[in-house]
C-alpha cells in the first residue's frame, strides 16, 4: 500500500514539474502530507526518487527547489555485447532501459557488439568505451561480452576505462566472472540457477531419467548457472549427474548452424546411455535441436523431450512448440535503470545484485503420456 502511494505521488509530481507548475519554492514536506493523505515517510521516498532523478534540490535549512530543465538531462549508453539489434530478447531488454530512462528525461544511445571474429566484437567495445568517455556519459549499462575465449580480460578492459573516467556502471542480464564468484558492479538480471532447476524439475516429472544441458563452448555465466540448477534438481531426484550431461557446444553462428547442432545430436547419442531429455542454452539452439532429433529419427517429445530459455518468439511457431522460460525482459531495462539512479545519487553504495523471476510456459515439447503438461 505504501509502495503504491509513493509511486502515485511521484508520478503526480514529475508530472506537475514538466508543466511547470512549481515557478517558485516547491512544497515543504509538511504540505505534501497533509495534500496527499499520506505518512511522511512514504512523501521522503517520494522525494528521494525525484532527487536521483534530479528534478530537484534538497538542502537543509533551505527546502527544496526545482531543478532547471537544461540540468536534468543526462544522457547514458547501452552495449548489448551478445546479440543483434533485431534479436527480440535484446530489444525488448533495451526497450526497458529505454523507455524508463525517458520518464526521468534520460537519452539513451544504444549499440550491439557486432561480429563473429572475436577480434572484431572486442574492437567495437573498445570503440563504444571511448566514445563513452568522449561523450561523457552520466552512465553505461553493460551487458558482458561473452562466448569469447578472452571474454573475462576484454570485459575488464571495458569496464576499467568506465571506471577511470568515473563513469557509473549497471550490469544487465549477466555478470562476466564465473560464479560463484560476484563482480564488484551492479547486476540485473534474471534467477537463472532457478530456470535450469524448474526445467529439469518440469522433465523429471515427465518421466525423464537422464537429462543433457547444452550450451555454447566459452559460455555466459548465465549459462554456466542454468546447467547448475539442472545437476542440483537432477541429484535431488536420485538420478545420476555426469560430467558430460553438460555439453558445451561449438556455435558458428549466433543462431546456430544445423551443421553444429546435427554434430551435437551425433555426439550426445553415440553411447548406450542416450538422454531422454535435453534442455538447450536458448530457444533458438532448442529449435534446431528438435529440427535435428527429427532429421537423426527421433521423436519429440516421444523419444526426446526438449526444452529451451528466454522466451523467444521462434519457440511458439517451432513443431512441436518448444517448452521454454520467458525472462522478463523489459522488466530488467526498467529495474537497471533505478539502479543507475540511485548509484548515480549515492557512489558508496555497496555492489547490489537484482535476480528477478522468469514465466514458465510448457509446451508440448515436453507433454508425455508419462507427466502432464504445467499449466
Amino acid at each position: 500500500m505504501a509502495e503504491e502511494k509513493r509511486k502515485k505521488i511521484s508520478e503526480t509530481l514529475i508530472a506537475e514539474i514538466d508543466a511547470g507548475k512549481f515557478a517558485g519554492r516547491f512544497p515543504s514536506e509538511r504540505a505534501l502530507v497533509r495534500r496527499f493523505a499520506a505518512a511522511r515517510e512514504t512523501v521522503r521516498a517520494a522525494l528521494r526518487e525525484l532527487e536521483e532523478m534530479r528534478l530537484i534540490r534538497r538542502k537543509v535549512g533551505q527546502g527544496t527547489t526545482v531543478t532547471p530543465a537544461a540540468a536534468r538531462h543526462r544522457s547514458f549508453a547501452i552495449l548489448i555485447g551478445n546479440g543483434y539489434n533485431t534479436n527480440p530478447f535484446y530489444v525488448a531488454m533495451r526497450n526497458g532501459v529505454e523507455r524508463s530512462l525517458a520518464k526521468r528525461g534520460g537519452t539513451l544511445f544504444s549499440f550491439s557488439s557486432l561480429g563473429q571474429k572475436e577480434s572484431d566484437r572486442m574492437a567495437h567495445a573498445r570503440e563504444f568505451t571511448r566514445m563513452c568517455v568522449r561523450e561523457r556519459m552520466s552512465g553505461v549499462f553493460f551487458q558482458p561480452l561473452h562466448f569469447l575465449r578472452s571474454g573475462e580480460r576484454a570485459n575488464r578492459a571495458v569496464l576499467s576505462a568506465l571506471d577511470d573516467a568515473k563513469i557509473p556502471v549497471v550490469l544487465i542480464d549477466s555478470d562476466f566472472v564465473m560464479p560463484p564468484r560476484r563482480s564488484a558492479y551492479d547486476l540485473v538480471g534474471t534467477d537463472n540457477l532457478r530456470i535450469g532447476y524448474d526445467l529439469a524439475r518440469h522433465m523429471i516429472e515427465a518421466g525423464a531419467r537422464r537429462i543433457v544441458y547444452v550450451s555454447r563452448q566459452s559460455p555466459a555465466p548465465t549459462s554456466v548457472l542454468r546447467g547448475m540448477g539442472v545437476g542440483f534438481a537432477v541429484s535431488e531426484a536420485g538420478l545420476r549427474w555426469r560430467t558430460d550431461d553438460m555439453v558445451f557446444a561449438r556455435y558458428s553462428d549466433v543462431f546456430a548452424r544445423q551443421s553444429d547442432v546435427r554434430a551435437v545430436v551425433k555426439q550426445m547419442f553415440a553411447g548406450k546411455s542416450r538422454p531422454d531429455a535435453v534442455i538447450a542454452g536458448d530457444d533458438y539452439f532448442g529449435v534446431a535441436l528438435v529440427d535435428a532429433l527429427r532429421e537423426a529419427g527421433l521423436k519429440v517429445p516421444g523419444d526426446v523431450l526438449v526444452a529451451g530459455v528466454n522466451g523467444d518468439p521462434v519457440s511458439a511457431s517451432c513443431d512441436p512448440p518448444l517448452t521454454t522460460f520467458v525472462q522478463p525482459c523489459v522488466e530488467i531495462g526498467s529495474t537497471a535503470v533505478d539502479l543507475m539512479f540511485s548509484r548515480i545519487a549515492n557512489p558508496a553504495l555497496p555492489p547490489r545484485e537484482v535476480m528477478l523471476s522468469a514465466r514458465f510456459i510448457a509446451r508440448a515439447s515436453t507433454t508425455t503420456t508419462k507427466g502432464k503438461e504445467r499449466k
